[in-house]
């Protein structure tokens, strides 16, 4: 129960990836930066699982994570890759090749904001909070399972919390995809 009031969509998620790492391999997913303004990929070598589980909105930079995959896989070790399906379907891609000790995850996705409108959006939160973004949380269960809504919290201890319909971000991006990158479409 614990692990599903974390996840984001039920915890499917979580049980691959714990399957992978009682296995000794890794897993790679969406983390938040350390200043929680934009979001990279990371694996479990590095972060903690919480980190990666649950949904982020916004683009996400993979930089050298393929490259890093590879590597990993050209040892034997399993790798757990989670990803939108354009970024699978760009680490097989960049593979050449398939790799037997190689699992991938995606989801249905309606498209990404771009990462700036993110930026700016938690900019202007912490200006009217008076404090850095401590966690983002889109998937927060504070208003039941069945309706989506978002929780900031600020290091100053104070707390933003909207359901989607309601707060700019969520409302743009998944209601009237304003802010949706057009590539997402094509």
């Amino acid at each position: 129960k614990e692990i599903v009031a974390k996840s984001s969509s039920g915890g499917i998620f979580s049980a691959v990836a714990d399957l992978i790492l009682k296995k000794g391999g890794v897993v790679f997913g969406a983390v938040y930066s350390k200043d929680r303004h934009s979001v990279i990929f990371g694996s479990t070598d590095e972060f903690d699982l919480d980190e990666i589980r649950r949904s982020k909105y916004t683009e996400s930079f993979v930089g050298n994570t393929f490259s890093e995959i590879k590597n990993i896989l050209k040892t034997g070790r399993q790798v757990l890759f989670c990803g939108s399906p354009c970024q699978v379907a760009g680490l097989k891609r960049y593979l050449e090749k398939d790799y037997d000790n190689l699992l991938t995850c995606d989801f249905a996705c309606g498209g990404f904001p771009s990462h700036r409108v993110f930026d700016n959006y938690l900019t202007e939160l912490e200006k009217k909070y008076g404090s850095k973004t401590k966690s983002v949380n889109f998937r927060t269960k504070k208003f039941g399972w069945g309706r989506h809504g978002i929780s900031i919290t600020f290091e100053n201890g104070k707390e933003y919390l909207s359901p989607a319909e309601t707060d700019p971000y969520f409302r743009s991006f998944i209601y009237t995809h304003l802010i949706n990158r057009e590539n997402c479409f094509d």
